[in-house]
């Protein structure tokens, strides 16, 4: 269990339903999590990557291991194999631990063949 703790001893979990606590304060952890990225296109790339750096910080501090994959979304999947969402992404998204999607910025322009996803 994860606690936030405030200064006069009430403690909160936030995750109360989760089965996965990336942080313990009361006992290290050595488990490896994997973490698919979905970076997506604009400015999401840019996101992704300063995400990393906070996840490879905990990693450091706290003893726990992520390995990260990338797979590809939105507008930079449509360039690459011509669908928002293929399937090999799909497939890594199911075999990981936690997937972290950052912003899909290209506007839709009907140029896709019917292949839209909508993540908002």
């Amino acid at each position: 269990m994860m606690n936030i703790c405030a200064g006069h001893g009430s403690c909160v979990d936030p995750f109360p339903h989760a089965d996965l606590h990336l942080l313990s304060l009361t006992q290290p952890m050595t488990q490896e999590y994997r973490i698919t990225l979905l970076p997506g296109d604009g400015i999401g790339p840019e996101i992704m990557a300063v995400t990393v750096e906070i996840l490879k910080a905990i990693e450091a501090q706290h003893n726990i291991g992520f390995t990260f994959q990338d797979a590809l979304i939105g507008g930079a999947a449509l360039d690459a194999v011509g669908h928002p969402l293929p399937d090999e992404t799909l497939e890594k998204c199911r075999k990981s631990d936690a997937v972290l999607l950052a912003r899909r910025e290209r506007p839709y322009d009907g140029n896709d063949g019917g292949n839209r996803i909508d993540s908002r």
